[in-house]
């Protein structure tokens, strides 16, 4: 028998960052940036059995999951996906995966000719003192709370 499960609110995934900032951090995902005209993509590659909250971006984009199975979570709305899988993100967006499987994401940006990181988070990306990593997907080291 399937049981419906609540959707998760913005409230529910900004909560579950904060609790997450109370645990320990995986740091050994690897992310890798790729550029090409005019677009920027974030890949990042995360072993099964983590949980990850993204950022919250400031612009529409394309979201894939490109290799293994991840539930996504965001405000209204929770799916279980097999790559390949592709969505477009909406500004606003900030998401909660659960990997079920070593998985490949990537999200994909237009960014004109800037290269720098940190000036593309800051393009992108809402300022978010929650967060627990940087524009490299280094955690942060300061305290969240």
């Amino acid at each position: 028998m399937n049981e419906l499960k609540p959707v998760p609110s913005r409230s529910d995934i900004d909560a579950l960052q904060m609790a997450m900032a109370d645990l320990e951090q995986f740091e050994d995902f690897e992310t890798l940036h790729h550029f090409a005209g005019g677009m920027y993509c974030r890949e990042m590659r995360v072993p099964a059995g983590c949980t990850v909250v993204g950022k919250i971006h400031k612009t529409e984009h394309l979201f894939m999951v490109i290799a293994g199975e991840v539930t996504i979570a965001c405000d209204g709305f929770r799916e279980r996906v097999k790559a390949p899988f592709i969505a477009v993100s909406k500004p606003g967006m900030k998401r909660a995966l659960v990997m079920h499987e070593d998985s490949v994401c990537v999200n994909v940006h237009e960014v004109g000719t800037c290269r720098d990181l940190d000036e593309i988070e800051r393009l992108l990306i809402e300022d978010e003192p929650i967060s627990l990593f940087d524009a490299r997907n280094q955690l942060k080291r300061r305290a969240l709370r």
